[in-house]
């Protein structure tokens, strides 16, 4: 319940804040934008300019694989019973961490 009241209020101040800003949000966009452009294009030209074939695929490599066998059935082991947990879980705690945790 505590996050949905926090995300609530987290929704209305920035509906708030984003009509105030709202011209500093475009002034950001219209800086943002070419440089994305300029950046998003230099990456595809530089990623296209790589020395490829029209067909990647060879056809004359390719042979007729056999799948790989099943791996096979083990029976399971059986592990050590585990140990009843204490009654006091602060029995392992020493004094001072108890104390400093409010464990007392």
């Amino acid at each position: 319940m505590k996050n949905v009241i926090g995300g609530l209020i987290a929704i209305i101040l920035g509906v708030f804040f984003f009509t105030i800003f709202f011209p500093s949000f475009l002034n950001f966009l219209a800086g943002i934008i070419p440089f994305s452009l300029i950046l998003g294009g230099g990456l595809i030209i530089y990623l296209k300019s790589g020395k490829r074939t029209t067909d990647d695929w060879d056809t004359n490599k390719i042979s007729n694989a056999v799948s790989p066998t099943p791996p096979t059935q083990t029976a399971p082991t059986e592990t050590e019973p585990v140990e009843k947990a204490t009654e006091n879980p602060t029995d392992d705690i020493p004094p001072l961490q108890v104390c400093i945790l409010g464990i007392v």
